[in-house]
C-alpha cells in the first residue's frame, strides 16, 4: 500500500511528505463525497509531537495525484 498512496502533512510552516514514514495507512470515504477518517502510524524516525496542532493530512493516490482521504490531525 505505501507505493500505492502518498501522505502529506500541511502545517503553517509550509508541507512536508511523510510517505517514507507512514505505516498501516487507513482511510474511508464518506458518502455523499467526502473524507471520513485517516489513521496511520509514524517511524521513530518522526517526532509527532513537533507537528502543529490541527495540522491539515492529506492522502493522494500515488498514480493519479488524485487526493483521495484527509483531514485534520487530532492526536499526534
Amino acid at each position: 500500500m505505501r507505493d500505492q498512496f502518498e501522505v502529506r502533512i500541511t502545517e503553517p510552516t509550509g508541507s512536508r511528505m511523510l510517505t517514507p514514514y507512514v505505516s498501516d495507512l487507513s482511510f474511508r470515504s464518506v458518502d455523499p463525497g467526502g473524507f471520513g477518517s485517516v489513521t496511520f502510524s509514524l517511524e521513530r524516525a518522526v517526532d509527532a509531537r513537533n507537528f502543529a496542532d490541527y495540522a491539515e493530512i492529506s492522502v493522494f493516490d500515488s498514480q493519479t495525484g488524485e487526493q483521495v482521504g484527509g483531514g485534520r490531525l487530532q492526536n499526534p
